[in-house]
């Protein structure tokens, strides 16, 4: 069993705990944030019958539609559509400009005596799709329902599932330990090499490999991907999040029911080296190469603690954004605080890099990812960095895969933790994204996780979208809602009061110390998500104002409120020494 201070890759500690099911009427109620219920430029509205228009001999209303438009919503109707023929059933949709609400234009429609009613006209969304593998309701990663958690604390597989459940054509490297692809959810989603043929002893594809039918074991130099005689535990569970075969009846299912798993061992015994690592990514940029669609590179490995001061490899850089020339999106995990003072609490990697993860804030096909638990808690070891880490995922006490040798799984499946195992859902999610939208480039990819994902408070300024990664926000395109208003963090100084949170809205906060309001806030754009809002804010006040505000040795009470709505934060005590 691997364990957090291993060189190489990151934080791994076994535990187990039953999730309830939950029912899907449960997760069809949903909210499913960031846009209106309702279409934003239309309204239905019926007519009482003895007002129906009469219709011609084809069906059609002899006032021109546009008109009857006009009169219902008098300043802003312009088009109506019957929606039937049935003159007991003078129902329209009412098209309307792009400068009245539709709020507006029900009211206005109401006071026409002729309707019978008027109302939005509400969007509709499929049942979410739930797979039938038989302990899929253990993986709150996937769908939370509060059992022992938090309602939603998951990446919104089954609202992504109603979208897609991925492609055969989608491949994603898993560069780590070996993999069990005899396992019984990962064998029919192992990759399987085009250009080579099996058990011949050649190398059909001409590249130095004889026989690398599934991959290839850069640690022994040899086309066995998987050690029987060994453990091989940590890439195989990485496997089975991203890609165990999905709605089979058996075991679990991974983000990607459909996808192909590249095995490229380079880890074991605890250890690989970064030569080891170059040549499995090469691999797969090769493969590329070739005509094989490789996607995504996963990477739960990270420095040796004795390394971390000095982690950064120029040849280990080069080769990553030589995969990112070819389109390749490489999701590593953020690590689990071996590199700091203290072994147990995540490092702040814009402060302190440790690589490859602290690359994420600069190549475009780096996305790198911190871990939270079902209840949206940050664990107090996983790392982060508001540039350097892109999102969050599950991390903690998460189900997935175990080889068939390994003695600490139950029927082949086991529950562990770490940021290793938050990033193969990003990579699974990435996966989702180049099978839904085969267009998208590595660095479109990794921007439309970080756009989309879900704010939570405590990741605000701590991670790029300060959120949880969302797969049916990513696949949809789609924003989360506006967070409530809510603050992490407060520092002050001689001149400013810095403030971090979600909620923040330009031009509508205010700070108030103790109840009063004492200056507007300001914005740095460097910390905008994706739905407009900040995380971070800040007010500049004279020197002696900030002297008579925060007395040294005094506990101050610090608020955030919005002026326009009246929404406030909580509070947090602040004490300058």
């Amino acid at each position: 069993m691997f364990k957090k201070h291993l060189s190489l890759f990151l934080a791994l500690a076994s535990c187990a705990l039953l999730v309830l099911p939950r029912s899907q009427a449960v997760a069809s109620k949903r909210q499913t944030g960031g846009n209106p219920a309702y279409v934003r430029n239309q309204i239905l509205v019926k007519l009482k019958a003895k007002f129906q228009p009469e219709r011609d001999n084809v069906g059609l209303p002899n006032e021109p539609q546009n008109q009857l438009a006009r009169e219902l919503v008098p300043r802003g109707g312009r088009r109506a559509e019957a929606l039937a023929d049935d003159l007991q059933q003078p129902l329209y949709v009412i098209e309307l400009d792009d400068y009245t609400s539709v709020e507006t234009a029900i009211d206005a429609a109401l006071q026409d005596p002729r309707v019978e009613y008027a109302e939005p006209d509400r969007l509709l969304e499929p049942a979410e799709t739930v797979p039938n593998d038989e302990r899929f309701a253990d993986m709150w990663s996937l769908y939370n329902n509060g059992a022992g958690g938090k309602v939603g604390a998951d990446i919104a597989a089954t609202r992504a599932w109603d979208l897609t459940t991925g492609s055969d054509d989608v491949v994603v490297a898993i560069t780590d330990t070996g993999v069990d692809i005899g396992h019984q959810d990962l064998t029919a989603n192992i990759w399987t090499n085009p250009n080579e043929i099996a058990g011949n002893g050649l190398d059909d594809d001409n590249n130095g490999l004889i026989d690398d039918v599934n991959g290839w074991n850069f640690k022994d130099d040899t086309n066995a991907v998987f050690d029987l005689n060994g453990n091989d535990y940590h890439g195989t569970f990485v496997s089975g999040i991203v890609g165990a075969v999905g709605n089979n009846g058996i075991g679990i299912t991974g983000v990607a029911w459909h996808v192909k798993l590249m095995p490229l061992k380079f880890i074991s015994g605890g250890s690989g080296t970064t030569s080891g690592a170059i040549k499995a990514i090469n691999y797969a940029v090769a493969q590329k190469r070739k005509g094989v669609n490789v996607r995504v590179i996963n990477a739960s490995w990270g420095p040796s603690a004795i390394e971390c001061s000095n982690s950064f490899s120029q040849s280990l850089k080069d080769a990553i954004t030589a995969a990112g020339n070819r389109e390749i999106l490489f999701v590593c995990s953020a690590g689990n605080g071996i590199c700091g003072a203290s072994r147990s609490l995540g490092d702040d990697l814009d402060v302190a890099p440790e690589y490859p993860a602290a690359w994420g804030g600069e190549l475009t096909n780096v996305l790198s990812v911190a871990a939270i638990d079902r209840n949206d808690g940050v664990p107090e070891w996983s790392n982060f960095g508001r540039t350097s880490v892109g999102v969050a995922a599950p991390g903690v006490q998460v189900l997935s895969t175990a080889p068939r040798t390994f003695a600490g799984s139950t029927g082949f499946y086991t529950m562990d933790e770490g940021t290793s195992f938050a990033a193969p859902y990003v990579t699974g999610i990435a996966a989702l994204l180049a099978a839904r939208e085969p267009s998208l480039t590595a660095a479109q990819i990794k921007q439309r996780i970080i756009a989309t994902a879900e704010p939570i408070l405590p990741l605000a300024s701590k991670v790029t979208s300060a959120g949880r990664a969302n797969a049916y926000n990513a696949l949809a395109n789609r924003t989360a809602a506006l967070p409530a208003l809510g603050i992490t963090k407060v520092v002050v100084t001689k001149k400013f009061i810095d403030i971090d949170g979600l909620g923040f809205v330009q031009g509508a906060m205010d700070v108030e110390v103790n109840g009063t309001t004492v200056a507007s806030a300001r914005y740095d754009s460097a910390y905008a998500l994706g739905n407009g809002s900040f995380t971070h804010v800040f007010a500049k006040l004279p020197k002696a104002d900030i002297k008579a505000l925060f007395p040294v040795g005094t506990a101050v009470r610090v608020t955030v409120i919005n002026r326009n709505t009246g929404e406030r934060s909580n509070a947090l005590s602040v004490t300058k020494q």
